[in-house]
């Protein structure tokens, strides 16, 4: 008997380490993904905060309605690939530098679902060089 409780104890220690471990995973990913379960008032918001990053907005799939959560997002150089609000893989490109795909969701259901793409601002060129 006194074996059996032992080894309950260190099951539960078991999956309370993993179950620590895995907090920490998540905390870091989210943590490494400055975007991901950002929430946006409106779409000026969105355009305010991405533009402090160094992006603009350079297209928009499904019916934006806010607020919204940011749900999802998928990076790229030059182009960038995403699923679109109606299911089908999308490729947005055309860009120079580094794009990327946020997924919103302003509810519950496929209808509250859209994405917006960003790129990186153009850089101005310097005359003088």
């Amino acid at each position: 008997m006194l074996h059996w409780i032992i080894a309950l104890d260190r099951r539960r220690r078991r999956k309370a380490a993993v179950g620590a471990a895995a907090a920490l995973a998540l905390l870091g990913y989210a943590a490494a993904d400055t975007d991901r379960l950002s929430l946006y008032t409106s779409e000026r918001a969105l355009v305010e905060r991405q533009g402090a990053r160094g992006m603009v907005v350079v297209g928009r799939f499904g019916a934006m309605r806010w607020p919204a959560l940011v749900v999802d997002r998928s990076d790229g150089e030059r182009e960038v690939t995403f699923i679109a609000p109606n299911g089908q893989r999308h490729s947005y490109g055309g860009f120079q530098g580094r794009m990327k795909a946020l997924e919103l969701r302003s509810g519950a259901g496929r209808e509250a679902r859209f994405i917006v793409v960003l790129a990186d601002r153009p850089q101005r060129r310097d005359p003088l060089r």
